[in-house]
């Protein structure tokens, strides 16, 4: 059963949030009331972006309403996932934000395009992590804001000819592409995150729909891979969806792994799973003990994988959010690990054998 939004309870939660400070020392009840206290400063500030987010909506319906996203330059447009078949993907994520914006005439506009217009009987491949995290994500979005009952449906309908990825496989492990219109499956090379980003969405849709078999294939797809960590409780993060196997041996939080970490924890919270959280908590105890170092008290993250392989990849910025979620503290990341002094001099204990190891910026600070 949906549990429904209250749109103003909503907002006032988002600017509870607001008014934490940076360390997160205002208390909830003072946190609660600073809405109230600076609304009249917001105010201004909340109409002009309302009035942007309706300028930009107003000329994408008058230039490329129904197609994926508009040229903004050109006034031209495009589509997302296969060419020459829209299906409104501009129109589905905005959904949620325009409920926010208490732009109800435009909430209305999408919702109607939706339940005429969108339908997903389509002969080609579509990448199966993209459109759920983006279709069938903005959809469930939308009926959780909105509670109309056409949105959930062409959701469902949606899952279901993504689906065939997952029991297609021989290990669970989905691939990258199905067919809308046939069920073909295609792309077995994949990566964590393409393998690991559905659980939140299915599992969502799994709790709407009173049907396990979403929920449970993105849950195998965790599950298979996380059986097959390395000794150091660490992934790769290219693996073959028909074998289950690695494809590589270096691990990185960052692209193209990083979602599937973030979705163990979200799913967590969101479902109340307790093999999720124990799964994000070895793998994320690995992460912080194998792959951290820290510069003057910042940590940073490096991939580790044999000598001569692997290189940097964007994790600049993913240990905070990690141990934000559930990991521990940063300080816990200094002890017993590698550390770098400003000049980069190493202190402790030295990498692993065969492992290759390489500093990071810091994470927090200027660059």
């Amino acid at each position: 059963m949906r549990t429904s939004l209250h749109r103003r309870r909503f907002l006032g939660l988002l600017g509870a949030a607001a008014g934490l400070g940076a360390a997160g020392e205002v208390s909830a009840p003072q946190a609660l009331a600073a809405p109230a206290a600076t609304s009249a400063r917001w105010r201004p500030l909340a109409d002009d972006v309302r009035d942007e987010t309706r300028w930009a909506w107003r000329n994408y319906v008058a230039k490329a309403f129904g197609h994926d996203q508009i040229k903004p330059v050109s006034g031209g447009f495009e589509e997302f996932f296969v060419p020459g078949h829209p299906v409104g993907l501009t129109i589905v994520e905005a959904l949620d934000t325009l409920w926010l914006m208490e732009l109800d005439a435009e909430v209305a506009q999408g919702v109607e395009w939706v339940e005429a217009n969108l339908r997903f009987d389509i002969d080609a491949p579509f990448q199966v992590f993209e459109t759920n995290i983006r279709m069938v994500g903005g959809l469930l979005s939308g009926y959780h804001c909105i509670g109309e009952q056409r949105l959930l449906e062409p959701a469902a309908d949606l899952a279901d000819r993504l689906l065939p990825a997952f029991p297609k496989s021989p290990s669970g492990v989905p691939y990258r592409f199905a067919n809308l219109a046939t069920g073909a499956v295609s792309g077995p090379e994949t990566n964590l995150a393409e393998t690991g980003t559905y659980v939140t969405e299915l599992g969502a849709l799994s709790e709407w729909t009173g049907d396990r078999k979403y929920v449970d294939a993105a849950k195998r797809a965790f599950e298979v891979t996380f059986a097959k960590r390395s000794p150091l409780d660490l992934l790769p993060f290219a693996v073959h969806a028909e074998t289950g196997e690695w494809l590589n041996t270096t691990a990185t939080v960052g692209p193209p792994a990083d979602s599937y970490y973030e979705y163990l924890w979200d799913g967590w919270k969101l479902l109340g799973d307790p093999d999720l959280r124990s799964w994000y908590d070895t793998l994320v105890d690995a992460i912080v003990a194998h792959q951290s170092e820290v510069v003057d008290g910042r940590a940073g993250l490096v991939l580790r994988g044999p000598a001569g392989r692997g290189r940097r990849r964007g994790d600049r910025a993913a240990l905070p959010r990690l141990v934000e979620r559930g990991a521990g503290s940063l300080r816990r990341a200094a002890r017993g690990h590698r550390v770098l002094d400003a000049r980069g001099h190493q202190q402790g204990k030295p990498a692993a054998p065969g492992v290759r190891r390489r500093r990071v910026q810091p994470v927090a600070g200027d660059r």
